[in-house]
């Protein structure tokens, strides 16, 4: 993929530590996650393995195209006489290296890879798509060529990217964003900081604030609506069974919050 737009010379550097690699707990085995907001172009790194010439990718890996064995996982094709093969390199560490993102279809992808030089040594870096934000899986398309042998795997792994990918975020991160380190006041800083010590417990309270302002203001106008309409100037008409009805209309909406509250404490 030639994009001049992608520069390792000029793009944002990735922060230490803001990838880490853990199992993905869902059968596709490591998987390569953001710890902190990776901004849009961001450099990301560079496939790094063993150059190989097409004689010795087919000495190496023929067996698997004969037999019930899988084609190599870690092996990059650049073209058709020069391959990257990562398989020992990638198998042995644990740190954050491209060659253990995980796939995801082209319209899924946060992640994007750019040949920047084909010989003396071949160069296949890696940049951020877009934004992507703390606990995203960075993830890439494999092209069509790496599901020769294993057409199975295909399906569920693009399924499984892409329902990673469309989980709706709990924060709204036009609210704020969390990795701004500028002074925006006390309440915005406060929040930032509180966001960034923990996300999860932050993204928590968010979702129980908001769900108990919407049962408040639900409580006021059922109050409102019964004191001021029903039990007020149209009292007559209605008599007692508008009374009953606003009643009820209050103990559903108390017992809702209840409901709501052990749901999330």
């Amino acid at each position: 993929q030639l994009d001049v737009k992608y520069d390792k010379r000029t793009a944002p550097k990735l922060v230490k530590d803001a990838i880490s690699v853990s199992d993905t707990k869902d059968g596709r085995g490591r998987g390569c996650y953001a710890s902190q907001k990776i901004p849009k172009g961001t450099y990301l790194g560079e496939y790094v393995g063993e150059e190989i010439d097409r004689e010795e990718f087919f000495r190496r890996y023929a067996k698997s195209s004969s037999s019930n064995e899988l084609p190599p996982r870690y092996v990059l094709r650049v073209d058709s006489d020069l391959y990257i093969d990562a398989e020992r390199y990638a198998t042995s560490v644990n740190n954050f290296t491209p060659a253990l993102m995980n796939h995801a279809d082209d319209g899924d992808v946060n992640v994007v890879r750019y040949c920047a030089q084909r010989r003396n040594p071949a160069l296949i870096h890696f940049f951020a798509k877009k934004d992507i934000y703390p606990g995203s899986e960075l993830v890439f398309d494999y092209g069509s060529r790496y599901w020769n042998g294993r057409e199975h795997e295909k399906k569920q792994a693009s399924n499984k990217a892409t329902n990673e990918r469309n989980k709706v975020d709990l924060l709204d991160t036009q609210f704020f964003d969390p990795d701004n380190r500028e002074d925006e006041g006390p309440i915005l800083n406060f929040l930032k900081a509180s966001f960034r010590k923990d996300p999860q417990q932050f993204e928590s309270l968010y979702v129980a604030i908001v769900l108990s302002s919407h049962v408040f203001f639900a409580q006021l106008l059922v109050r409102w609506y019964k004191y001021n309409i029903w039990l007020g100037g149209s009292a007559t008409h209605h008599g007692d069974t508008s009374a009953a009805l606003a009643d009820m209309l209050n103990a559903a909406t108390s017992t809702s919050a209840t409901v709501l509250t052990d749901s999330i404490f």
